[in-house]
């Protein structure tokens, strides 16, 4: 679903947030752009930038989210900066939700820029897609003429201008689709923040391989406990004072050593996947 002017107020602050961070890009930034999908990305901007912790934390993100999700507790599991498309993404669905379950996860993403103009730039929904029985879990790349997917035959023809946000279920079918050229043009752009939520009662899962991409930050949450704590920062219906502080002092450890090196040859061997 796409809500038309949802986080219209916030875009000149994104913008100008996002500016900041691609002038002063982050180290780990580099893992994502050496794949040439996008001019930058980034993931979990919040725990380093602190603009896109504000904007979790003070925009209505999580009150909407609350409201479609028809969850009482919302948390961040994970964000992503995206700017520029070059090589679109093919059909698939998104396997990098951070430690959380498809059930517990749902999927958010604001548009900076007006896109969708010639099919590029906005991402394009399989309509009905999350409710398929065949695509597994595991899954990242799709055909849509395998499975049941064949009987899914609407897609959406989404055109966002600055400030409409895009919910949906992490298991719907979608793509981007980049210009031709695989190079922006002069004066256009398409900057985008997306993310993940987790909905109350959310479990914590170790899941290791290459969904462990979006979960190496320095927490100690083990598998199976509810998900909880400053890494996964409860945004509505109230923030968390102690959550807060260890983020505003610094505390947060937005990549481990420990569980980069655990990733390893995985890390590089799945660059197809730091962007689903």
């Amino acid at each position: 679903i796409m809500i038309k002017g949802a986080l219209k107020p916030w875009v000149e602050f994104l913008r100008a947030v996002t500016e900041y961070q691609i002038e002063h890009p982050h180290v780990w930034s580099l893992v994502g752009r050496m794949s040439g999908f996008y001019d930058y990305i980034q993931r979990n901007t919040w725990m380093t930038n602190d603009g896109f912790r504000d904007f979790l934390y003070y925009s209505p993100l999580g009150h909407i989210i609350s409201q479609l999700g028809q969850t009482p507790e919302v948390r961040v599991s994970t964000d992503m900066l995206l700017v520029n498309p070059n090589k679109g993404f093919g059909w698939h669905q998104d396997n990098q939700n951070g430690p959380i379950d498809f059930p517990d996860a749902i999927r958010w993403w604001v548009a900076m820029d007006r896109c969708g103009e010639n099919d590029f730039g906005a991402p394009e929904y399989l309509l009905g897609s999350h409710k398929n029985k065949t695509v597994d879990n595991e899954a990242v790349f799709v055909t849509l003429d395998s499975g049941d997917l064949p009987k899914y035959t609407r897609t959406t023809k989404f055109q966002p201008e600055p400030g409409d946000l895009i919910i949906w279920d992490p298991r719907t079918i979608h793509r981007i689709v980049a210009p031709p050229s695989q190079i922006w043009e002069e004066g256009t752009q398409r900057r985008a923040l997306g993310g993940t939520m987790a909905t109350a009662g959310s479990t914590y899962h170790n899941k290791g391989g290459a969904s462990a991409i979006s979960d190496l930050a320095g927490h100690s949450q083990l598998d199976g406990q509810p998900l909880g704590g400053a890494y996964f920062p409860q945004i509505y219906p109230n923030r968390v004072p102690k959550e807060e502080a260890l983020r505003s002092q610094g505390g947060i450890e937005s990549r481990s050593a420990r569980k980069i090196a655990d990733l390893g040859v995985t890390l590089a061997s799945n660059a197809g996947k730091y962007i689903s």
